[in-house]
C-alpha cells in the first residue's frame, strides 16, 4: 500500500493533502509542478535523503520514511519551506519536531545551477 500526498505552494509555503504519513509505508509525493513557482520544484527532505526536481514528466517522487515526527521540506535554494508529519505505524504522533531548518547555502541539487528549471 502506498500513500499518496499532493503538495503543491502557497505564497512560499508548500501545502500537503494530506499532512501527515505513517512511518513504514512507501510514500509517493506528487507534485502539482503549475503551482509550484520556480526553484520550488527542486525539493530537499533531509531527513530522508530526498533530492528531486519536478519536471511536467516526471512530478512525483517516492520514499518510506523510517522514522516518525515532524520534518522540514525546502526548496534547493531554501526560499520555500514547510513541514509535513509522519506519524507512528499505529497512526500515533510523535514528539519529534527536526530542529534544524535545512542548509540553504548551496543549491543542494548538483550539478551546477539550482536544478530548478525556472
Amino acid at each position: 500500500e502506498v500513500q499518496i500526498v499532493k503538495m503543491h505552494v502557497e505564497g512560499s509555503q508548500y501545502v500537503f493533502e494530506p499532512t501527515s504519513v505513517k512511518k513504514g509505508m512507501p510514500v509517493r509525493l506528487e507534485a502539482d509542478i503549475a503551482r509550484m513557482p520556480g526553484c520550488a520544484k527542486g525539493i530537499v527532505i533531509s531527513e530522508f535523503n530526498v533530492k528531486k526536481s519536478f519536471t511536467s514528466k516526471d512530478n512525483f517522487v517516492e520514499f518510506t520514511p523510517d522514522k516518525a515526527g515532524t520534518f522540514y521540506i525546502a526548496c534547493s535554494m531554501n526560499m520555500y519551506r514547510g513541514t509535513f508529519t509522519v506519524l507512528e505505524a499505529d497512526g500515533t504522533k510523535a514528539d519529534y519536531v527536526q530542529t534544524s531548518l535545512p542548509s540553504g547555502s548551496s543549491c543542494g541539487m548538483g550539478g551546477g545551477g539550482c536544478g530548478c528549471g525556472g
